[in-house]
Protein backbone atom coordinates (compact mmCIF):
# COMPACT_ATOMS: atom_id res chain seq x y z
CA UNK A 1 0.00 0.00 0.00
CA UNK A 2 2.85 2.38 0.82
CA UNK A 3 4.56 1.65 -2.50
CA UNK A 4 1.34 2.41 -4.38
CA UNK A 5 0.98 5.68 -2.48
CA UNK A 6 4.57 6.68 -3.29
CA UNK A 7 4.04 5.78 -6.95
CA UNK A 8 0.86 7.88 -6.97
CA UNK A 9 2.80 10.81 -5.51
CA UNK A 10 5.46 10.51 -8.21
CA UNK A 11 2.79 10.57 -10.91
CA UNK A 12 1.09 13.54 -9.22
CA UNK A 13 4.44 15.31 -8.92
CA UNK A 14 5.10 14.80 -12.64
CA UNK A 15 1.63 16.11 -13.49
CA UNK A 16 2.26 19.20 -11.36
CA UNK A 17 5.59 19.79 -13.12
CA UNK A 18 3.85 19.59 -16.48
CA UNK A 19 1.10 21.94 -15.27
CA UNK A 20 3.74 24.39 -14.07
CA UNK A 21 5.43 24.33 -17.48
CA UNK A 22 2.08 24.86 -19.20
CA UNK A 23 1.39 27.78 -16.86
CA UNK A 24 4.69 29.45 -17.73
CA UNK A 25 4.09 28.92 -21.44
CA UNK A 26 0.61 30.46 -21.14
CA UNK A 27 2.16 33.35 -19.22
CA UNK A 28 4.76 34.01 -21.90
CA UNK A 29 2.20 33.59 -24.70
CA UNK A 30 0.01 36.26 -23.09
CA UNK A 31 2.84 38.79 -22.92
CA UNK A 32 2.71 41.37 -25.66
CA UNK A 33 5.68 42.99 -27.32
CA UNK A 34 4.95 46.21 -25.48
CA UNK A 35 4.16 46.55 -21.80
CA UNK A 36 1.40 44.64 -20.04
CA UNK A 37 -0.57 41.51 -20.81
CA UNK A 38 -3.54 40.91 -23.08
CA UNK A 39 -5.64 38.40 -21.07
CA UNK A 40 -4.76 38.54 -17.37
CA UNK A 41 -2.72 40.67 -15.00
CA UNK A 42 0.86 39.95 -14.02
CA UNK A 43 -0.25 39.23 -10.44
CA UNK A 44 -2.55 36.47 -11.70
CA UNK A 45 0.37 34.68 -13.37
CA UNK A 46 2.73 35.20 -10.44
CA UNK A 47 0.21 33.82 -7.93
CA UNK A 48 -0.46 30.81 -10.16
CA UNK A 49 3.24 30.09 -10.46
CA UNK A 50 3.70 30.54 -6.71
CA UNK A 51 0.94 28.02 -6.02
CA UNK A 52 2.51 25.49 -8.38
CA UNK A 53 5.92 26.00 -6.75
CA UNK A 54 4.45 25.45 -3.27
CA UNK A 55 2.64 22.32 -4.48
CA UNK A 56 5.86 20.97 -5.98
CA UNK A 57 7.72 21.59 -2.73
CA UNK A 58 5.10 19.95 -0.53
CA UNK A 59 4.75 16.93 -2.81
CA UNK A 60 8.52 16.57 -3.03
CA UNK A 61 8.77 16.54 0.77
CA UNK A 62 5.95 13.99 1.17
CA UNK A 63 7.38 11.85 -1.60
CA UNK A 64 10.87 11.85 -0.06
CA UNK A 65 9.50 11.11 3.39
CA UNK A 66 7.44 8.20 2.04
CA UNK A 67 10.40 6.79 0.14
CA UNK A 68 12.64 7.03 3.21
CA UNK A 69 10.06 5.36 5.44
CA UNK A 70 9.60 2.65 2.80
CA UNK A 71 13.36 1.97 2.88
CA UNK A 72 13.50 1.93 6.68
CA UNK A 73 10.51 -0.40 6.86
CA UNK A 74 12.02 -2.84 4.33
CA UNK A 75 15.35 -2.80 6.17
CA UNK A 76 13.59 -3.45 9.47
CA UNK A 77 11.67 -6.42 8.04
CA UNK A 78 14.80 -7.92 6.46
CA UNK A 79 16.79 -7.61 9.68
CA UNK A 80 13.94 -9.08 11.73
CA UNK A 81 13.63 -12.04 9.37
CA UNK A 82 17.36 -12.76 9.37
CA UNK A 83 17.60 -12.42 13.15
CA UNK A 84 14.59 -14.70 13.63
CA UNK A 85 16.16 -17.32 11.37
CA UNK A 86 19.50 -17.21 13.17
CA UNK A 87 17.92 -17.38 16.61
CA UNK A 88 15.83 -20.40 15.59
CA UNK A 89 18.77 -22.23 14.03
CA UNK A 90 19.84 -25.53 15.64
CA UNK A 91 23.00 -25.66 17.76
CA UNK A 92 24.77 -27.61 15.04
CA UNK A 93 24.58 -24.49 12.85
CA UNK A 94 26.55 -22.49 15.42
CA UNK A 95 29.05 -25.34 15.85
CA UNK A 96 29.87 -25.42 12.15
CA UNK A 97 29.46 -21.74 11.20
CA UNK A 98 31.98 -19.20 12.50
CA UNK A 99 30.54 -16.18 14.32
CA UNK A 100 32.34 -13.82 11.95
CA UNK A 101 30.56 -15.34 8.96
CA UNK A 102 27.16 -14.83 10.60
CA UNK A 103 27.98 -11.19 11.43
CA UNK A 104 29.32 -10.65 7.93
CA UNK A 105 26.09 -11.99 6.45
CA UNK A 106 24.03 -9.60 8.61
CA UNK A 107 26.12 -6.58 7.66
CA UNK A 108 26.22 -7.49 3.94
CA UNK A 109 22.44 -7.89 3.76
CA UNK A 110 21.83 -4.63 5.59
CA UNK A 111 24.36 -2.84 3.36
CA UNK A 112 22.60 -4.16 0.27
CA UNK A 113 19.19 -2.97 1.43
CA UNK A 114 20.39 0.41 2.69
CA UNK A 115 22.80 1.36 -0.10
CA UNK A 116 22.57 -0.82 -3.18
CA UNK A 117 18.79 -1.15 -3.49
CA UNK A 118 18.54 2.61 -2.99
CA UNK A 119 20.34 3.07 -6.33
CA UNK A 120 17.81 0.83 -8.07
CA UNK A 121 14.92 2.75 -6.49
CA UNK A 122 16.40 6.04 -7.68
CA UNK A 123 16.63 4.69 -11.25
CA UNK A 124 13.01 3.52 -11.13
CA UNK A 125 11.86 6.82 -9.70
CA UNK A 126 13.74 8.83 -12.31
CA UNK A 127 12.18 6.78 -15.07
CA UNK A 128 8.72 7.62 -13.67
CA UNK A 129 9.64 11.31 -13.54
CA UNK A 130 10.94 11.45 -17.10
CA UNK A 131 8.20 9.36 -18.76
CA UNK A 132 5.64 12.21 -18.84
CA UNK A 133 8.11 14.50 -20.60
CA UNK A 134 8.41 12.07 -23.50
Amino acid sequence: ALFSFILFLYILFSATQIASSVWVSAWTADATTGEGYEGQTETFYIVGYLISAILLGVMSYIRSYGLASFGIRSSFHLHGGVLRSVLRAPMSFFDTTPTGRILSRFSKDMYTVDNEIWKVRVCIVLSYEFMPSI
